[in-house]
C-alpha cells in the first residue's frame, strides 16, 4: 500500500456555507455529475452512423456524516455546524416553500420562501443506534459549489517540493504552532435522541431509530434555457421511520392498555396505543435542544413489544406526507 503524506487525507472536512459566515464538520462528500444517452439511428437504419443523443445531465451531491454536538466559546472567530444543521435549513426551507408558495412569491426573487439550487434536498436518512454514533446522509439534486466551499486545514503542509519518483507532495508540515481549538464536539448518541408525541406531551427514549426522508421533484426543461439540467420543482415529501423505544416499566401499562374513561378520542394524557390508531404528531428532539418535526404519522405496520436484556422496548413504523405544523 503506498504511503500518502498528509496533504491526501483528512477524516474531517471544513466547508464554508455559501450565505452565511459559518463553517460545516463533514466526514464525507461525494459529488457526481451523470449524462443519461439513448443510441439514435440515421435515416440508414441498423447498418448507418449511430449517433448518440444525450437527454439530460444532472449533478448530486452526497453527504454523510455523524450528527454531532458542539460546543463553542462566545468569542470564537469562527462558527461551526455539524450535518443536522445543514440538514435543518433546507428542510424548514422547503417546509416554508410548501407553506408559502403563490404566484406572488414565484413572481419576486428575493422572497424569503424562494428556493435556490443549493436548498434542493432530495433524500434524509437518520441511522440512530445504542452501538454506535447516531449518522445523517443527505442527497441534493445539485453540485457540491452551490452549497458549500471546500477549504483545506491550517495545519496541512504548505509543501511544494514533490518526491521525483512518486510526483506526490513532500510531507514537511508547517513549523509554526498549530491553531488552538476552534471548538469541542461529540457524536450524538441514542440517548441523545427522544420521540416526542404533541397529543400526550411524552418523550419516549430511543435505542434504535431509522428516518427516512423523500422530497419529491417534477424536472422541467424550458426551450432556449441553453442547459441540459433540468429545472426542479418541488412537488412534496414524505417520511417513514422504523423506530424502537425503550420504555420505563412503571410507565409500561399507560403505555400499552387503554384508558377506561375514554378510548376513542384523542386528548392529551391518553396512552401510546390510541393515538397511533389515527395519526400523532411526532418529532425528534435532541439534548442540545434541537429538533426536526416529523410530521402528522400514521401506523404503517404492527407494534411488537420486547421485554429483554433487562429492559422493555416497543418497536413500530409509521408513515408521515407533507403535513406542515
Amino acid at each position: 500500500m503506498p504511503i500518502l503524506s498528509s496533504n491526501y487525507i483528512s477524516n474531517w472536512y471544513k466547508l464554508k456555507s455559501k450565505d452565511k459566515d459559518e463553517f460545516y464538520v463533514i466526514e464525507n462528500l461525494t459529488s457526481a455529475f451523470s449524462v443519461s444517452q439513448s443510441k439514435k439511428d440515421l435515416i440508414q437504419g441498423e447498418a448507418g452512423v449511430h449517433v448518440m443523443s444525450a437527454l439530460d445531465s444532472v449533478w448530486t451531491t452526497d453527504l454523510r456524516s455523524p450528527i454531532l454536538i458542539i460546543e463553542q466559546n462566545d468569542d470564537t472567530k469562527e462558527t461551526f455546524r455539524d450535518i443536522f444543521t445543514l440538514f435543518s435549513d433546507s428542510y424548514n426551507q422547503l417546509r416554508a416553500f410548501y407553506s408559502d408558495i403563490s404566484e406572488v412569491v414565484s413572481n419576486n426573487p428575493t422572497h424569503p420562501s424562494r428556493l435556490k439550487q443549493k436548498d434542493l434536498l432530495t433524500k434524509a436518512m437518520f441511522e440512530i443506534s445504542s452501538t454506535s454514533a447516531a449518522t445523517l446522509n443527505l442527497i441534493y439534486n445539485c453540485k457540491y459549489d452551490f452549497i458549500f466551499d471546500v477549504l483545506k486545514s491550517d495545519t496541512l503542509s504548505n509543501s511544494n517540493t514533490k518526491d521525483p519518483d512518486t510526483h506526490l507532495l513532500n510531507s514537511s508540515r508547517i513549523k509554526n504552532t498549530p491553531d488552538k481549538h476552534n471548538f469541542l464536539a461529540r457524536t450524538v448518541r441514542n440517548y441523545d435522541v427522544s420521540l416526542y408525541v404533541h397529543e400526550n406531551g411524552e418523550k419516549y427514549v430511543l435505542r434504535n431509530a431509522k428516518l427516512t426522508f423523500d422530497f419529491d421533484y417534477n424536472r422541467m426543461f424550458f426551450m432556449n434555457a441553453n442547459t441540459s439540467i433540468p429545472f426542479y420543482e418541488p412537488k412534496g415529501y414524505s417520511v417513514e421511520g422504523e423506530v424502537e423505544l425503550i420504555i420505563p416499566a412503571d410507565k409500561l401499562d399507560t403505555f400499552l392498555f387503554p384508558a377506561q374513561n375514554d378510548d376513542t378520542k384523542l386528548i392529551p394524557g391518553q396512552n401510546f396505543m390510541q393515538l397511533v390508531r389515527d395519526k400523532v404528531n411526532l418529532a425528534l428532539i435532541f439534548s442540545d435542544g434541537r429538533f426536526v418535526k416529523v410530521g402528522l404519522s400514521s401506523l404503517s405496520n404492527s407494534i411488537n413489544v420486547m421485554m429483554r436484556e433487562g429492559i422493555t422496548t416497543v418497536s413500530l413504523r409509521f408513515n408521515a406526507y407533507t403535513s406542515v405544523i
